[in-house]
Parts: C-alpha cells; sequence; structure tokens
C-alpha cells in the first residue's frame, strides 16, 4: 500500500492568521458620549467636561471605543475632549463600534508587524475563523501584502481562492 503524502503540509505555503493580531473584546471599554448629555440629547459644555473628567476609567482595559447610541446633535469636539480624557488615563481611544475598533487594532498590528518573513512567499489568508472580519480589513492586507508576496490566496492550505501571483521579471 503506497504511503499518503501530506503535500500541503510539505509546500512552502505561509497562512496568515489575522486573528492572531485581533485584540480581544474584553481589552475594550465603551464610553458612550449619551451618558454625558442633558437629557440624553443636548450637549451643554460645562456638564459635559464635568462628565467626563469623573468618568469612571477602567484603567485594566487598555482601549476604549467612543459612540453615541442616540441620534443627538454632538459637536465634534466633546470626540476630542473624551479621546483626550482616555489618553490622560493611558487609554487608547477608538471611534464606533468595539468591531471596529478591533479591526483598526488589527490593521495597527499588522503594519508594524515585520513582513520580511512574507518577501518572495506564497501566502495564504487564512479565511474561517471565529470572527467575522469587515471587507475593508483584506482590502488593507491586499494592500500590505501584494507588494512582498510572491503569490496571495484566501481561504484555507487545501483550498484556497488566488488573489494575486507575482508577474515574473524578464532575464536579460
Amino acid at each position: 500500500m503506497a504511503e499518503i503524502v501530506n503535500k500541503v503540509a510539505q509546500s512552502k505555503l505561509i497562512t496568515l492568521d489575522l486573528e492572531q493580531y485581533l485584540p480581544k473584546e474584553s481589552d475594550f471599554q465603551t464610553v458612550d458620549i449619551v451618558d454625558g448629555l442633558d437629557q440624553g440629547i443636548i450637549l451643554r459644555e460645562k456638564p459635559f467636561r464635568e462628565w467626563i473628567k469623573n468618568y469612571a476609567w477602567d484603567t485594566s482595559k487598555p482601549f476604549c471605543n467612543i459612540i453615541c447610541s442616540e441620534d443627538a446633535i454632538v459637536a465634534k469636539w466633546a470626540y476630542m475632549l473624551v479621546a483626550s480624557q482616555a489618553l490622560s488615563n493611558d487609554i487608547q481611544p477608538f471611534f464606533g463600534h468595539v468591531d471596529h475598533a478591533r479591526e483598526e487594532k488589527l490593521l495597527d498590528a499588522l503594519k508594524n508587524e515585520d513582513l520580511s518573513p512574507f518577501k518572495g512567499a506564497p501566502l495564504v489568508v487564512k479565511g474561517c475563523g471565529q470572527f467575522e472580519l469587515s471587507p475593508r480589513v483584506y482590502t488593507e492586507v491586499v494592500h500590505l501584502l501584494q507588494p512582498i508576496a510572491k503569490t496571495l490566496m484566501f481561504g484555507e492550505p487545501c483550498s484556497t481562492v488566488p488573489i494575486y501571483k507575482a508577474q515574473k521579471k524578464p532575464t536579460q
């Protein structure tokens, strides 16, 4: 009987699991600006400043996402003030839903990663995972990896969708 050979395991494919760069949801706290508005809809500067100054930051969580859960008119400086207070408490602020903030951190981490091991390599961006990532993440991944990868694919090593293949340079 012939030995079964796992050609995928023997290949030079590198699988990139984007979830390894995704911070935990529990690392985030949500700051809802509505809580600092008069009647939940009116922004008054002095009470708002007092509210954010006395906000109970959870310093065990390194990130916060800033939202406004009601359809209130909120001046842009209010978001800036919340972000400033977060930074003053060593908490990195993000605007929007926690899932968007987590994706921002994922992309930040990937942009700061040493990508040299992927240079000239056949790369597979893992397609299945525990979390649903937005198309924006995958678009940014192509932007970061296409210039350095030999090939770029999506999926699992045993079943991939080709995305990009570097052109061979003509010999002289």
